[in-house]
């Protein structure tokens, strides 16, 4: 039987008469038109219908060649035909169920039902096939849809909110919000309402009609058989706009020029709808189409809900005596109510003055009071109407506004903003004059956006002036007044090219959403309660008047930023390490050192004593409690700086902004105990590591330490026997130290007094709790889970100190000699005696490092709660401090000897710290236990004690060397100094002096510095300008990784502590941090598990990671401050709709004239980009698929690179997630990760910073249009060829095969975790992993 034939009639009546949904389904498939029209032709004309034909394959076959003639048998095509239909009938059959669920779940709900994204595709894509293409903000979003879907299947259509009436452009919120009914005591579900604006132009309002008009028409093409659905619906919208914008409603011309108002007008629109929906449902019209004419043609809506409301108003502004004008607008002079001169009045002949338009609402629609407004006599308690000037709204009665009036109000007006123009364009032209090494500073109140009357102008949006910014390479910063002392925020924006600008206040041009409000970078509040300055004096005038005037301290900021400027930029001796200092030790043991006069010496002396700032030597105006702005250098987005010693340590603040202590000249006293020449030898020499104790000449620690007491007893009144007491079991002359806190002003002095709980006394170990000193630490707001110890027991000894007992017996008897430990018998011991198991750790000089387990079953750390956040400096810190420093010339490394062992535990708390070797002197066994008196190892308070004693004393030490070149971090007992020309070097000798005098014992031997130095485990090159990681460190990573690959299974807790040390290198390295988010997901899905085989993935990326772990790749270099792109070099945007998948970006920054730019758009499939498909539906990887764009952008347009500063890289995007990605170069998901990993990979390898920032979809249509295919506006002659297989280099397209096994794999181990079932290898296999992790 062949195939039913068809007139060409027909078969187009068919093809009308078919759904929408049933047409795309088919022709997804592939199924040929003819075989469509046939089925149509005979009833299946819905995916209802067509989904019951039958119900199993083989019966569909024999329906299809009884219905439609399509024989499977008689040939290849009808074959083909078949299995096609047969396909569709299947997905049909699916569809259709999953379709019924959903309507019944959104109707049991009360909500309308969801529209899936490809349904929402589907119908656009049906309409536009009968009316054309359609603009994003044209076509109606989902939720829209859905409300009209529920409308044509209850047949009740319902009336718009207009603030319903979004579009895709407006984006979708696809989230159901939950409400209590109180009626009933039912919880219900709704979706949450995807809302915009009201209309404020007659082009929305006319746009919101065409989107309910396509609404309507989208909703059709699934429900053809509709009657009240027939016609024209976007036509009958379009009518309903003419209708209320025309002359009619809108453009009615009332007496004295006036219109109706706005809010007028869109109440009579609601009805007519309103009126045209209740036509439709009382069957009074059959189409929607008419019963709209009718509605726009109603007399009686036209006079209930227009005319009398109009007159009305009119009426009442003429009874109120404003003359017949209708919101503020004035009448005609000499008409109306306006009284016209008599005859003989002055200025007769002249013609009636103008007079100002009155306002008679507030911009939000509240009454204004017309009683305060006439002579302030208002005296209502509460008033229910506004009290605001009818003139200008500012907060005094009309009577007193002294707003100029009329025409010549308007011309003065017009010619002060001419003149503030051209003096606006007159600076601008002085900076493109100005030479490069001119030092400029723009100030001008910060642009805030958007404001409650409309979006004001600002010298921050204009063109030229970002234009000449970028050409000199000057930096930007926005900040609040009352930063800097003033009684007022008064947000402010600075423009300059001076260094350590950025340190100054928030960085970054404004930004702002979609309706153009502020976003930052200032914060939406200071922080402080102000009153308000919005408004005039009762005297006259504004007042923000006052507030013209820089308040002193940012007078003193701006006149520190200059100098500090002008200082670095001055040249400075150059002082190196490695081969120069090797030249300078050679000439000394020679006998070639110069050997200095005196007169010489004492220029050396005076020279580096006045190498200061004499502007800055002037004393504080502001007191402190009125809140001194305290400088902190700030790095990347913000990140305060941290040296080690508190919140008030003046070593947080850049050099030029310290504050000069009363102890300073101590400083310069101590400084004229030596000459420029030994202060050289004294720190070459340490550099070299050529000390076994202190560099300096004999008799200076005794002279130093003479002068220090002289001051301290002279300033305080203290007798220098107090002074030079030293407690016993430590060596700090804590009394000394104590004194000279006070003087000095810190906040911690009293921690150093006679007290209980002092560093004096013995400081708590934390089991009765632990001091608070805000002042000095943040609040700690985490802590460590411990697991519960209910009956604290003591543990015997691990195996490293059973084996070395010994040696620790020996050890604890050199302990025993300086304090730290006594030995007693058991039943000696307090009450609080808690045993604790020890371990021996060989260091390198074959001594052994001591650790105290006060966790397993004594239970002390468990017990100790510490409440202050310690903050310790790391590379972040080290970039800031090289960039304050700019170039330093001087680096010195230190470490403090035994410092967990310097702090003194009060008596009662000994026996918590007790332990035992097990072994006496002799070698025979000992049941006697050692007690340790003082900071202990293992212990937790041990490490926030030390830190606190040695912070108080730093900020003694900064106290001495006022504002030198110089910045000391300190993590716990390792120190780094770095230091920029002479008085750098000043100011770390008399550092190293001064803590030499207060009792800290170094490790000589251990200094090493000069122009390179390592610290913490990163190597910090100062002549480079560069920081990396150690070679000790690179090989532990290399080796680590190498054998996890080789043996391919790992022990879950020494991956993740090997994970945590990996965390900290890439800390120096943020372009490699991305290469940790898998490893990441792995290990938190796998925990609670023991030993696990190491997935292919992890294999790869380890692999990966330790190719990069050699001193060529894994640095950084540390540049002045970044250069910042101002403007947008690239914007990209990326599509996925059904199978069509386009990234696509253009080069802003070539040209303002989109036909002169470089621009790329490149087509994805299952060819070139598989894994863009495997997870379904493109549109779930549109995230990834943005930031590929991105990429492609990136390597599209890649920018010219200066040499002296780095290039921060600045881009436009349109998905916000993608934006909070880049800065944190950071995620967990895939396939994200994988192009995050590439992108920081690449700008790793073009040494680049990205900053990717938010744009609204108005400012995105270009790309948005070469992601659609549209290159109208572009030159194909400056199309960039872009292949999508180049994108991903080849390790990570193996990524991304492998990343989605390892992903599944990570799902399936975490439903597995939560049914208890995971299970770990065979204990037989454990023991490969065993000590993987190896020494750090």
């Amino acid at each position: 039987m062949p195939l039913l034939a068809l007139t060409d009639a027909q078969s187009e009546a068919a093809l009308e008469a078919a759904d929408s949904d049933l047409k795309y389904l088919l022709s997804e498939v592939g199924v040929p038109e003819e075989v469509q029209a046939a089925l149509y032709h005979r009833g299946y004309t819905s995916v209802r219908l067509f989904s019951g034909i039958d119900e199993t394959r083989a019966e569909v076959r024999t329906a299809l060649n009884a219905e439609i003639g399509l024989d499977h048998t008689a040939g290849n095509a009808e074959r083909r035909s078949t299995a096609l239909v047969l396909s569709a009938w299947e997905t049909s059959r699916t569809q259709q169920k999953s379709s019924d669920e959903t309507r019944a779940e959104a109707r049991a709900a009360m909500v309308p039902r969801p529209v899936p994204v490809s349904e929402h595709a589907m119908l656009r894509e049906a309409l536009e096939n009968q009316i054309g293409r359609l603009r994003d903000y044209e076509v109606p979003a989902k939720s829209l849809i859905a409300a009209k879907l529920d409308d044509i299947e209850t047949n009740l259509p319902k009336l718009e909110d207009l603030r319903d009436v979004a579009s895709v452009e407006d984006g979708e919120a696809d989230l159901l919000q939950g409400s209590l009914d109180a009626a009933t005591g039912t919880f219900k579900m709704k979706a949450a309402r995807n809302t915009v604006t009201m209309p404020k132009t007659a082009e929305e309002l006319r746009l919101r009609h065409r989107r309910i008009g396509l609404a309507w028409e989208m909703a059709r093409t699934k429900h053809r058989n509709r009657v009240w659905l027939q016609g024209g619906l976007v036509e009958a919208y379009r009518h309903l706009s003419d209708h209320v914008l025309g002359k009619h409603v809108h453009g009615l011309q009332l007496p004295h020029e006036q219109k109706p108002r706005w809010e007028l007008v869109l109440g009579y629109e609601q009805e007519v709808r309103k009126r045209a929906y209740q036509l439709l449902r009382r069957g009074e019209e059959p189409t929607l189409e008419d019963a709209m004419r009718r509605a726009i043609s109603d007399p009686e809506t036209m006079n209930l809900h227009f005319v009398v409301p109009l007159t009305t108003s009119i009426a009442a502004s003429y009874s109120s005596g404003s003359g017949g004008r209708q919101g503020g607008t004035p009448a005609k002079p000499g008409q109306g109510g306006a009284q016209s001169p008599s005859k003989g009045s002055k200025g007769a002949g002249r013609g009636p003055k103008p007079v100002k338009k009155l306002q008679v609402k507030t911009p939000d629609g509240r009454p204004l009071c017309f009683k305060y407004n006439n002579n302030n006599k208002c005296v209502a308690k509460n008033c229910n109407f506004v009290h605001q000037c009818q003139r200008c709204l500012g907060n005094h009665p009309k009577s007193a506004c002294n707003t100029v009036r009329g025409d010549t109000a308007k011309a003065e007006l017009k010619e002060k903003a001419d003149l503030g123009t051209t003096l606006v364009m007159r600076c601008i032209e002085a900076l493109e004059l100005a030479p490069d090494k001119t030092v400029c500073l723009w100030e001008h109140p910060e642009d805030l956006g958007r404001a409650r009357n409309g979006t004001p102008a600002s010298v921050w949006q204009l063109e030229a002036l970002r234009k000449v910014a970028k050409k000199r390479g000057m930096d930007t910063i926005a900040f609040h007044q009352c930063t800097y002392g003033a009684d007022y925020p008064k947000p402010t924006r600075f423009l300059s090219d001076a260094r350590g600008l950025l340190q100054l206040g928030f960085g970054g041009w404004p930004t702002f959403n979609k309706d153009l409000y502020y976003l930052g970078p200032l914060p939406r509040t200071c922080g402080h309660s102000h009153q308000p300055l919005i408004g005039a004096e009762s005297g006259g005038g504004f007042k923000t008047g006052p507030t013209a005037a820089y308040p002193p301290e940012m007078n003193l900021m701006i006149a520190s930023l200059l100098f500090n400027h002008w200082h670095q930029s001055q040249p400075t001796t150059p002082v190196g390490g490695g081969e120069d200092q090797q030249q300078h030790e050679d000439q000394q043991q020679h006998g070639c050192a110069r050997v200095g006069k005196v007169d010489e010496v004492d220029s050396c002396k005076t020279r580096m004593a006045t190498e200061e700032d004499p502007a800055l030597e002037l004393a504080k105006t502001v007191e402190k409690e009125r809140g001194v702005a305290s400088y902190p250098m700030r790095g990347p987005g913000q990140k305060l700086f941290h040296d080690g010693a508190g919140l008030c340590s003046q070593g947080n603040r850049r050099p030029a902004f310290r504050d000069v202590s009363v102890m300073s000249s101590l400083g310069e006293e101590l400084l004229a105990l030596t000459t420029e020449e030994d202060l050289r030898n004294d720190l070459y020499r340490l550099a070299l590591g050529r000390c076994e104790g202190p560099p300096f000449r004999e008799g200076v620690v005794e002279a130093a330490r003479n002068l220090w007491l002289g001051h301290l007893s002279r300033r305080s009144g203290v007798e220098r026997a107090k002074l030079e007491h030293v407690e016993p079991r430590q060596p700090f002359m804590l009394a000394a130290i104590a004194e000279h806190l006070k003087i000095i002003g810190d906040p911690d002095w009293s921690a150093f007094g006679t007290g209980p709980g002092s560093f004096r006394t013995g400081v708590p170990l934390g089991v009765q709790g632990m001091p608070r000193v805000p002042e000095v630490f943040e609040a700690k707001e985490k802590w460590r889970k411990y697991e519960p110890v209910p009956w604290p027991a003591d543990k015997s000894n691990y195996t490293s100190a059973v084996d070395n007992a010994e040696a620790v017996q020996r050890q604890f008897r050199k302990e025993e000699a300086l304090g730290a430990m006594v030995e007693m018998d058991e039943g000696a011991a307090s009450d609080r005696l808690r045993v604790a198991a020890l371990a021996a750790l060989e260091k390198s000089d074959h001594s052994f490092r001591v650790v105290h387990d006060a966790t397993h079953n004594v239970g002390v750390n468990s017990q100790i709660k510490v409440e202050d956040q310690l903050r310790y400096p790391g590379p972040a810190e080290i970039k800031m401090a090289m960039r304050a420093l700019f170039p330093p010339t001087f680096i010195l490394a230190a470490d403090i000897a035994r410092a967990h062992r310097l702090v003194l535990v009060r008596e009662e708390d000994w026996g918590y710290q007790a332990c035992r070797t097990g072994v006496d002197d002799g070698g025979g066994n000992s049941e006697k236990v050692w007690l340790n008196t003082v900071g202990t190892f293992g212990v937790t308070s041990a490490s926030y004690h030390f830190t606190r004693l040695f912070a108080a004393i730093t900020r003694c030490a900064h106290s001495l060397l006022a504002r030198r070149d110089s910045c000391q971090l300190t993590y716990v007992d390792d120190l780094l100094f770095m230091a920029n020309g002479l008085g750098g070097l000043a100011a770390i000798w008399i550092a190293l002096l001064f803590l030499m005098v207060v009792g800290t014992p170094f490790s000589w031997h251990k200094f090493q510095g000069g122009t390179r130095a390592e610290w913490i485990g990163f190597q910090v090159d100062v002549k480079e300008c560069e920081l990396g990681m150690t070679e000790k460190r690179l090989r532990w990573a290399r080796d680590w990784m190498e054998r996890t690959v080789a043996n391919k299974v790992v022990q879950v807790e020494e991956f993740r502590s090997a994970l945590g040390r990996l965390a900290f290198m890439m800390s120096a390295f943020t372009h490699l941090k991305p290469l940790l988010g898998p490893l990441y997901s792995w290990v938190t899905a796998v925990d609670h598990c023991r030993t696990l085989q190491v997935p292919a993935a992890i294999i790869l990326i380890l692999t990966f990671l330790k190719a990069t772990m050699v001193p060529e790749i894994a640095r950084t270099k540390v540049r002045v401050s970044p250069e910042v792109e101002g403007d947008h070099i690239f914007r990209s945007d990326a599509k996925a709709e059904g199978e069509t998948v386009v990234i696509g970006g253009w080069c802003c920054g070539d040209s303002h004239d989109r036909g002169r730019c470089r621009w790329f758009s490149v087509r994805l499939d299952r060819n070139n980009a598989p894994w863009v498909f495997e997870a379904g539906e493109p549109y779930r990887a549109i995230a990834s698929l943005e930031l590929l764009g991105t990429l492609a952008s990136l390597k599209a347009f890649p920018p010219a690179q200066g040499s002296a500063r780095s290039f921060c890289l600045s881009a436009g995007t349109d998905n916000l997630g993608n934006r909070h990605l880049v800065s944190r170069l950071l995620t967990t998901k895939f396939p994200l990760c994988i192009i995050l990993m590439q992108l920081a990979w690449t700008l790793h390898c073009k040494d680049l910073e990205l900053r990717l920032d938010w744009l609204p979809r108005l400012q995105y249509r270009e790309a948005d249009a070469l992601t659609n295919e549209d290159f109208s506006g572009f030159s194909m002659d400056l199309r960039v060829e872009i292949k999508p297989e180049d994108l991903l280099e080849e390790q990570f397209k193996e990524l991304l095969e492998k990343g989605g096994e390892l992903f599944d794999e990570i799902k399936e181990l975490r439903r597995k975790r939560k049914a208890g079932v995971m299970k770990s290898l065979p204990a037989n296999k454990k023991s490969k992993a065993t000590d993987l992790i190896g020494r750090w």
